[in-house]
This record gives structure tokens, C-alpha cells and sequence, in this order.
């Protein structure tokens, strides 16, 4: 069966054991051994190691096919944070497309898709569904803070931005054994040259926490991770190393927080880049974002 068809099957599934379905080959596709992204025989680290470690993970991922479960909070949203089983397909650079599924019902709660130059975010709203879509690099300025959602943080933290190192240095506020380095990322046609503050953990090899600011030094997301292991790569049928099962998303402008536990990953296997495309959901009123965050219904 092809890809394309698989993922339609596991996106619009509307069984009622949506996890348990993918539970038996999770163990598989996860790995169960941790994993160290640096030398654990070095006596020391250097920049230059840490920055190797850093640099092999960015080429390491192409792709992504990830099955789990997500949470998130959104300052100013009352309400309990609400478990959702989470599908997610990225495709290096800037496509992704995130599904939360209310668990054991089957039905959308929230989608987040890119094709690298538009988007389309379904979110609720009042006791139904919006669907908004805009350009990729529409101004989050809404008033309903679900509207102002991005795909950029959600690619940073799962795929690791190119980049040069900077400084190596210790941070006081982080345990003993850990190093902070800074990496010069490169800029790209919606991101801007900047910075970012890789924090590797020396003990266990894995890194901490990436934290992204803009060009003005700003903090703008910070991602955390935790429970590396080792993945499948469908190419050669043998396991590579190394990524984080737990992250735990920190958008520091919007002021929202996602936590993401993957039972299920697959790297770099093939997915069809119309998957990314943003459409609209049957039956749900559409609203259009413009470049100045605005939005007109249609």
C-alpha cells in the first residue's frame, strides 16, 4: 500500500482504539535503548565536539513520521489542558503537518499544516471549528490566542536549524556537567539570522533544552528534551541514533506550552509533499489571515 493512502488511513481513522491500534508496533519503531549523541569514552568536550553532536543530528533528520500524544496550555484559555493522540509528518525544511485526535473518538480537535509558504490552522471555536490559512509568515496578533499558532517553533524543535558555533560556556542556573552552546543559525527566506543556546548534557551525552531567540536577542521558544533513544530507519532497516521521546515546547511570545511523548518514529522515509498542503475540512466556516494578521470570512 502506498504512504499516502497508509496516512490517510491513520489521520481520518474514526476507530475508537486509535492507540491501542498502534501501540504493537510502537515498541518496534521507537527503540527501547538510550542513546548518547557524544563520545562517552572523551575524557573532555570541546565546542568543536559539541557542535559535531549538534551538526549530526541536523543532517540526520529528513523526514519525520511520528505517532503519540500531545497536550497543550495557552495563557489566557481556560480550561484543563485536553490529552490528544498526535499525528505529525514533517518533511524537511519547513513542511509539517500536525494532527491532535481526541482519543477514542476519532475526531479532529486541532490541525497545524505547512507547506513551507502557506498554512491552514483548525482550531475551536466558541462550541464548533474555525479553519484559518495565510501566508506562513502572517503576523500572530490575533485576540483568540489558539489563532495564533505558527508552524516555525513546531519545525525548530523537532528539526534542528543549520548553523556555525559559537561559545561554549557553563551556565550556573544548569547542573554541574552541563554545557551551553551557541549556534549562528543561518538565516532562510521566513527566518532570519540569529541565534540559538544548545544545552547538552555531558553525563548522559544528550542535549537539555534549544533555546531560539530573534535577531534582537529575544527569547522566542524554548524546547526541552528528554528519554533519548535510538530510531528505525526505513532506508536501511537498521536503527540510527538518536532522538528524544519527550519534548516539551515553550512558545515564549504567545505564551503557550505543548508537551509532546512519542511512542512511534519513523526517519526519513518518503512522504508526498501534497500531504502538506492546507485545506479545509468539510463544513467548517473558513477564515483567511492576512499580513497583518487580520482575517476576513469566507
Amino acid at each position: 500500500m502506498r504512504r499516502s493512502a497508509i496516512l490517510s488511513m491513520v489521520l481520518f481513522s474514526s476507530s475508537a482504539c486509535l492507540l491501542g491500534q498502534i501501540s504493537s508496533v510502537a515498541a518496534d519503531r521507537s527503540g527501547t535503548r538510550p542513546c548518547s549523541l557524544l563520545d562517552p569514552s572523551a575524557k573532555a568536550v570541546s565546542a568543536a565536539d559539541l557542535f559535531r553532536a549538534y551538526d549530526s543530528q541536523v543532517h540526520l533528520v529528513r523526514s519525520l513520521h511520528i505517532l503519540g500524544s500531545m497536550s497543550g496550555a495557552i495563557s489566557g484559555v481556560a480550561g484543563k489542558p485536553l490529552e490528544l493522540a498526535a499525528i505529525i509528518d514533517l518533511v524537511q525544511p519547513d513542511m509539517i503537518r500536525i494532527t491532535g485526535i481526541v482519543q477514542y473518538q476519532g475526531s479532529r480537535a486541532v490541525e497545524l499544516t505547512s507547506d513551507g509558504h502557506q498554512f491552514g490552522l483548525l482550531v475551536p471555536e466558541g462550541g464548533g471549528k474555525v479553519f484559518l490559512a495565510g501566508p506562513i509568515d502572517a503576523p500572530p496578533n490575533s485576540t483568540n490566542p489558539r489563532e495564533n499558532l505558527r508552524p516555525r517553533p513546531f519545525i525548530e524543535a523537532l528539526r534542528w536549524e543549520e548553523g556555525k558555533p559559537g561559545a561554549m560556556k557553563a551556565d550556573p542556573k544548569m547542573a554541574a556537567g552541563s554545557r551551553v552552546l551557541t549556534i549562528d543559525v543561518a538565516s532562510s527566506e521566513i527566518t532570519p539570522s540569529r541565534k540559538v543556546d544548545v544545552a547538552f548534557d555531558l553525563v548522559r551525552g544528550v542535549v537539555d533544552s534549544l533555546t531560539a531567540y530573534d535577531s534582537a536577542g529575544k527569547r522566542i521558544f524554548q524546547a526541552r528534551y528528554s528519554d533519548w533513544r535510538t530510531g528505525m530507519d526505513p532506508s536501511s532497516g537498521v536503527p540510527v541514533e538518536c532522538y528524544a521521546r519527550h519534548i516539551v515546547l515553550d512558545e515564549l511570545e504567545q505564551n503557550y506550552q505543548v508537551d509532546l511523548r512519542i511512542t512511534d518514529l519513523v526517519l526519513n522515509a518518503a512522504i508526498p509533499k501534497n500531504y502538506f498542503r492546507p485545506s479545509r475540512p468539510r463544513g467548517i466556516p473558513f477564515k483567511r489571515l492576512d499580513m497583518n494578521g487580520g482575517r476576513s470570512v469566507q
